[in-house]
């Protein structure tokens, strides 16, 4: 990703949907926890930054090229 090297958490389950079909794994639950929602991805940033969609993680991550 913009030549970071990010670590990738899988969270497993389904997270979209219904809410009655989700599969409330550790990973969904964490990531419910960050952001209110149970939709990967998710990016938390060094400074602890919280960014949600693959469209806004693109987009930050061309505005902050890695140095």
């Amino acid at each position: 990703m913009a030549g970071y090297e990010p670590e990738v958490v899988k969270v497993h389950g389904l997270g979209i949907g219904p809410r009655f079909m989700h599969l409330m794994t550790r990973g969904r639950k964490e990531v419910e926890e960050l952001t209110g929602q149970r939709a990967v991805p998710v990016l938390v940033t060094d400074g602890g930054e919280v960014i949600t969609d693959s469209d806004r993680i693109a987009d930050w991550a061309e505005r902050n090229p890695a140095p």
